[in-house]
């Protein structure tokens, strides 16, 4: 419905939010740069703590879409 009406290229209401159309803030830039830190420095473990909606699920699956898939293996924890 609203593809053809408004000419999207994409649904605009997803379940999940779809890193393509992030726009990075200087916090979330923090909080990517440390993500990374930690994945180039090797930790046994990243820890990624904070309130509900802050965006820590997001900012995991941004870090993921930009890792080289054929390079790294990524696991994720969930524990509702």
């Amino acid at each position: 419905m609203y593809l053809g009406y408004w000419g999207l290229v994409a649904a605009p209401f997803p379940m999940a939010p779809d890193p393509r159309f992030f726009f990075l803030g200087s916090s979330h830039q923090s909080a990517l740069s440390k993500l990374y830190y930690g994945m180039q420095s090797c930790s046994p473990g990243i820890l990624v703590t904070g309130p509900h909606g802050a965006g820590k699920t997001f900012m995991l699956r941004l870090l993921i879409h930009a890792l080289p898939p054929e390079k790294v293996n990524v696991g994720l924890l969930f524990n509702p």
